[in-house]
């Protein structure tokens, strides 16, 4: 479900922008095989979304659960490599099922 945001909510305009416009744009990764990523997904935070008055409000679109899974990490990354992944403690369970969807361990 995409938060609906009124005209005069800037902040709600620039994610919606950014999600509408750069999002499809956005290049592949790159082709390698790489042995240090960092990642630092767009978690998905649904607490007072709409709410433009709510602090810990990113100023950029999330991905939904499924969609940080499904990222094709993985073929990008050679054997041993090591991953520096961002979570917050909200998000740390989640944070290792990714690793494992990505084949990190």
């Amino acid at each position: 479900m995409k938060t609906k945001y009124a005209p005069t909510d800037k902040l709600g305009q620039q994610k919606l922008a950014i999600t509408l416009n750069l999002i499809p744009n956005t290049p592949p990764l790159p082709v390698g095989a790489f042995s240090l990523i960092a990642a630092d997904p767009p978690w998905s935070y649904h607490l007072r979304e709409s709410d433009k008055t709510h602090r810990g409000r990113c100023p950029y679109p999330s991905m939904t659960d499924e969609e940080i899974m499904a990222m094709p990490v993985s073929s990008i990354a050679a054997p041993d490599s090591y991953l520096l992944l961002w979570t917050t403690n909200n998000h740390l369970p989640l944070a290792f099922r990714v690793m494992e969807s990505w084949r990190f361990e």
